[in-house]
């Protein structure tokens, strides 16, 4: 972004450099000074050269002077960059990319689709011109080691005999009843703030895998850095992160590193006063 853009005019042009509006600004004056006018300016400038604006319209002085804006190819094309996607494919899914789409398309051109539970695992479906995957292949590579390892440890380890199947998921609880959260985004995050706040000994550790799709590891940073804890109970929330998906102690690298983790969140949730 080398384009000056120009803010204001006397008896000198006044203009900024894009590379240097990383930071607040001020824009003060009278009644007819021309705060709008120059509002307007800036936020034209900036997503004309590709940068995203969002305005707070909370007066409604902008809406006289605003008018529909188009498809910009360059927000297209950060977003291709962004996710390995073609900029043609961003366009045709009007820059939203559905999960299992996005699943489906990111190797289309290798025959293969990407894991949903983690992104290391690729399948083959019986074709590569679908919508969605025809299942997800790192729930196949470790499902059914999951289901035989509990009915050895259960049954050799622990001598518990039993005729009822361990299901690894369970289907049978759909559809998900959702009292308390019917007409609005589910978000349980209320709930972890309302017991930590009622609780302030409570402590606790998100444990998230840079390859997970099912619970992506950056939208736990997004929910804890939006739980509105108080100042005194922030650092009771800790992260950990880790270079596989949902299990990721299936990589051994990671099952060694959530143990030790898990030992240190313990110790130092224990030694807190």
């Amino acid at each position: 972004m080398t384009e000056s853009i120009l803010v204001g005019k006397s008896e000198v042009p006044v203009f900024i450099q894009p590379r240097m509006a990383n930071r607040h600004g001020l824009v003060a004056g009278a009644t007819g000074t021309g705060k709008t006018v120059t509002l307007q300016r800036l936020a034209e400038s900036f997503s004309r050269i590709g940068v995203p604006v969002f305005l707070a319209d909370v007066k409604g002085d902008l809406a006289g002077i605003s008018r529909a804006g188009g498809d910009n190819e360059k927000v297209a094309e950060r977003v291709a960059r962004y996710t390995g996607l073609s900029t043609e494919f961003v366009e045709r899914n009007d820059l939203r990319l559905v999960l299992w789409r996005f699943l489906k398309e990111l190797l289309r051109d290798e025959g293969k689709t990407v894991g949903r539970l983690d992104s290391r695992f690729t399948g083959h479906d019986r074709d590569s011109g679908g919508e969605f995957p025809e299942y997800d292949p790192s729930m196949e590579a470790v499902g059914l080691g999951y289901v035989t390892l509990m009915n050895d440890y259960i049954r050799r380890e622990l001598g518990f005999e039993t005729d009822l199947v361990y299901r690894p998921l369970a289907y049978e609880v759909f559809p998900w009843k959702w009292e308390g959260q019917e007409n609005q985004f589910v978000n349980v995050a209320e709930d972890l703030r309302r017991a930590m706040v009622r609780n302030p000994f409570l402590h606790v550790l998100f444990a998230s895998g840079y390859y997970d799709f099912a619970t992506p590891y950056f939208d736990t940073v997004y929910t804890v850095n939006h739980l509105g804890l108080p100042e005194e109970l922030r650092d009771h929330v800790s992260i950990a992160f880790y270079e596989a998906g949902h299990m990721m102690y299936i990589r051994k690298a990671d099952h060694a590193k959530l143990k030790r983790d898990v030992a240190a969140f313990i110790e130092e949730a224990a030694a807190a006063p």
